[in-house]
């Protein structure tokens, strides 16, 4: 079901519209994430994502290098596409993650939480944003 169709549903019942991000849009952002860490280049093929328990509204994953070490593991807000590590409370506001992000916005009509709203909602305090690895976003 289209994204338009179950909005125009969800409408019609007068209730609020409840969308999941699709797995392979998950794993699309992963990919732009884990490129912006250059984890390919640093830890080496192959590398594997890992989908995990999350609270409600948002999609958790761990990278892993080969050997399944774990590299990083962040949340992705459902309705925003805004990522946030919930071990170091960074929201990742990454350049090459900015598109899909407003494109994911737009279709849901959201806009930006804040990023004391991202942390309160996967439990973590104090986030500091980050605009790339310059600033102090790491990998394990």
């Amino acid at each position: 079901m289209s994204i338009a169709l179950l909005l125009l549903y969800a409408a019609s019942q007068n209730t609020p519209a409840v969308l999941e991000l699709p797995t392979s849009e998950e794993m699309r952002l992963t990919g732009l994430v884990a490129k912006h860490f250059d984890i390919p280049r640093k830890f080496g093929r192959p590398y594997y994502y890992d989908l995990k328990g999350a609270p409600d509204g948002y999609k958790s994953v761990g990278v892993y290098m080969g050997n399944w070490a774990n590299v990083v593991d962040f949340m992705i807000d459902e309705q925003t596409g805004q990522i946030i590590n919930p071990d170091t409370c960074e929201v990742y506001d990454f350049p090459n993650v900015r598109p899909f992000k407003k494109e994911l916005q737009a279709q849901y009509l959201t806009h930006d939480l804040t990023p004391n709203e991202l942390a309160d909602g996967v439990g973590c305090e104090n986030p500091k944003v980050v605009h790339g690895i310059k600033d102090g976003a790491g990998v394990k």
